[in-house]
């Protein structure tokens, strides 16, 4: 059985807020919009002038040639103030994660040069949002958010303000419930806590917060939404396996590790079809199911309300 097999879901209630699917399914789209921007001016104020509306673009940039890597964000939007946004979410710890965000915001600047003699290059600026939940190598002093510019080392005053970047360590966010102050407190507690979550708290249980604790509620998901949940909790765990095994075997053995990843992923994907076997036929309980099939009794919960379509 996996170690920690149910990391993405601990009481079975919301969706993790950390992972890709989750950050999608609360903050992305028409639905996702206003729970979005409330997020965004609540962590930039004072760094930037509000966003009252954003429109959300395609995630995913090929390049220019077969050779460029492919760029993929969570989710690429802009604004009304013609400023854009790319937001990236990591769960799992890696090296170089603000040069990374660099990387693709200077991707998102050179596709907007134009051919031509004249040189009149005035681009769209663009901040890149960053949200890891571990402490990033690059930044130890920094606290849990913090905003970042090209400076002149000499006067410390802004030289380029079309690349901007907001980074938060959400490890490094330690607060309770009862210790909440304001919207930015609100949000980086939901992000850091959402899949613990039992019910909604009483003091979120109100028309501003009540919507997006339903669109992160399992009980909402329907068929085509689990099967989303599903890919992006297989990922997510073969992730975790492939750094711990680069961390206990070292790049001299990445092959052995390929070999590793795919039984532990024709194992997750054998449990998930015995479990939904047995639900189907609907003879034992979930608690029954969960030991046979050895997944966790949230999971075999998740998967019944799938099934049900409830």
């Amino acid at each position: 059985m996996l170690d920690n097999e149910d990391n993405l879901i601990t009481k079975g209630i919301f969706v993790d807020l950390k992972s890709d699917f989750g950050l999608k399914r609360v903050f992305g789209g028409e639905a996702g919009k206003t729970d979005l921007i409330r997020m965004l001016n609540a962590f930039l104020a004072g760094k930037i002038a509000p966003i009252q509306d954003i429109r959300h673009s395609n995630t995913e940039v090929l390049g220019n040639t077969r050779k460029q890597r492919k760029t993929l964000f969570d989710l690429f939007f802009s604004d009304d103030q013609n400023r854009y946004y790319e937001f990236e979410m990591q769960r799992q710890e890696i090296n170089y994660m603000l040069l990374r965000s660099y990387c693709y915001a200077s991707r998102f600047h050179s596709e907007a040069l134009q051919p031509g003699k004249d040189f009149k290059f005035n681009p769209p600026p663009i901040l890149g949002i960053v949200v890891t939940n571990f402490n990033m190598p690059e930044l130890p002093d920094e606290p849990c958010i913090s905003f970042h510019q090209i400076l002149s080392r000499n006067t410390c005053k802004v030289s380029i303000d079309i690349t901007q970047f907001l980074v938060i360590q959400l490890t490094k966010f330690n607060k309770k419930i009862e210790e909440l102050d304001g919207e930015k407190d609100i949000y980086l507690y939901l992000l850091a806590n959402m899949e613990k979550l039992d019910k909604i708290p009483p003091q979120f249980n109100n028309k501003e917060y009540r919507p997006l604790f339903e669109r992160a509620r399992f009980a909402n998901f329907n068929n085509q939404d689990m099967k989303k949940f599903n890919a992006d909790y297989r990922k997510t765990e073969l992730q975790r396996l492939e750094i711990e095994c680069a961390h206990k075997k070292g790049s001299a053995e990445g092959k052995e590790e390929g070999k590793i990843e795919g039984k532990i992923e024709g194992k997750i994907e054998g449990k998930i079809e015995m479990a939904e076997k047995l639900l189907e036929e609907n003879i034992l309980s979930v608690e029954r199911i969960a030991i046979l099939s050895g997944l966790p009794l949230s999971r075999v919960k998740n998967i019944q309300v799938a099934i049900s379509g409830v």
